[in-house]
């Protein structure tokens, strides 16, 4: 009977390691997609401010609505939240 006991006491505690393992693994499994995500994201905004710089740069002048042109047509193009605010400071 305390062979059975300690048997079910091992298998028990075998098994409560591998459920906090595969809790981990799912932890990290998830924290690795988001910090993947927010770099996307952020390499993302980058790019548009990148752009917005090169785009003021290799201008002399900027009116309004030929910027508010420019940042309808990036906004086609790259579907984001930091582009949809520089899309409100364009007026």
């Amino acid at each position: 009977m305390l062979f059975f006991l300690c048997l079910t006491a091992l298998y028990w505690h075998t098994e409560r390691l591998a459920h906090q393992h595969r809790k981990q693994q799912a932890f990290a499994m998830a924290v690795d997609r988001i910090a993947f995500s927010f770099k996307s994201r952020m390499d993302t905004y980058k790019m548009v401010l990148r752009g917005v710089k090169g785009y003021h740069d290799g201008s002399e002048q900027i009116d309004l609505r030929e910027f508010q042109a420019y940042v309808a047509a990036l906004i086609c193009k790259t579907p984001c939240r930091g582009c949809k605010a520089l899309r409100m400071s364009s007026g």
